[in-house]
C-alpha cells in the first residue's frame, strides 16, 4: 500500500487533521497499519504500538503493558482517525485506508512510514496550527529581529484569512495567541528564539532553510495541479 499521506476531501475539519498528523503516536498508528496488509485488532495493534514507544519486544509484553494505550486507542486515537476516513473498522480488525492524501496543505509531508522522522517533529507545531506556517514565513523574511507588535501588524495587514477565523481579526487577542502559544511552540523545536520579556522574535538559521523548503514545495504542488 502507498505510504504517501493522501487526505480525502470530506466533512473533517482541515484543521483536525493537520492536528491528528501532529500527534506522534497517530503518525505511529497510521504507519503500523499501513504496514499490515491484513486488518489488525485493537490488542495487537496496541501491542505494535506499545513496542515501539517503549523500545520493546512485543512478545516480552504484557496484557499490564498495553492495557493502557489500548483503552486510549479505543476512546480517542481511533475515533479520531475514523472521523477522517483514514482507518476503517471491518470484522477482522482495523485497517488504513486507500484514502490518505492531504490536499489541505502547502507543505510536503514526511514519509509515515518513519513517523518519528526529525522532520516530522518540526512539522508537527505547523500541522497543529497551519496558520504557523505564515508566522514562520513573515518572520524570515525580516533580516533582524523584529517585536511581537511588528509580527501582529504584519499578519492583520496580510491578505491571510486563517487569523480572522480563528481569532476575530482581534490584534490583541492575536498578540497573546502569539505570546503564549505559536512562539512558544516555535522556539520550541529550533525555528526561532523568542525573548518572552522584550518581546522581540530572532530567527534561527534552521527557519529559513525550513520556509525555503516550504516555499519549494508548495511550487512542486502547484505544478502538479496544473498538470494533473
Amino acid at each position: 500500500m502507498d505510504s504517501e499521506i493522501q487526505l480525502p476531501p470530506g466533512d473533517t475539519d482541515p484543521l483536525v487533521r493537520s492536528a491528528i498528523l501532529a500527534d506522534p503516536r497517530q503518525r505511529r498508528i497510521l504507519a503500523i497499519l499501513l504496514n499490515h496488509s491484513r486488518p489488525m485488532t485493537e490488542r495487537d495493534l496496541a501491542v505494535q504500538l506499545t513496542a515501539q514507544e517503549t523500545e520493546q519486544s512485543p512478545s516480552d509484553l504484557t496484557e499490564e503493558d498495553y492495557q493502557q494505550i489500548q483503552m486510549t486507542l479505543y476512546h480517542y486515537c481511533l475515533p479520531k482517525l475514523e472521523a477522517t476516513g483514514w482507518i476503517e473498522r471491518q470484522p477482522e480488525g482495523i485497517i488504513a485506508t486507500e484514502r490518505l492524501f492531504f490536499e489541505q496543505t502547502e507543505l510536503s509531508l514526511p514519509d509515515i512510514d518513519d513517523p518519528d522522522l526529525p522532520s516530522w517533529e518540526a512539522l508537527a507545531p505547523l500541522l497543529a496550527r497551519p496558520r504557523r506556517q505564515h508566522v514562520a514565513s513573515i518572520i524570515a523574511d525580516y533580516n533582524q529581529s523584529l517585536t511581537l507588535d511588528e509580527l501582529g501588524t504584519a499578519l492583520t495587514t496580510s491578505d491571510h484569512t486563517t487569523w480572522e477565523a480563528e481569532d476575530g481579526g482581534n490584534e490583541p487577542t492575536l498578540l497573546v495567541t502569539l505570546h503564549h502559544v505559536d512562539l512558544p511552540k516555535l522556539e520550541e523545536v529550533g525555528l526561532i528564539e523568542y525573548d518572552s520579556d522584550e518581546k522581540t522574535i530572532t530567527q534561527q538559521r534552521s527557519l529559513r532553510t525550513f520556509v525555503d523548503w516550504m516555499d519549494n514545495s508548495s511550487s512542486t504542488n502547484e505544478v502538479t495541479d496544473t498538470n494533473s
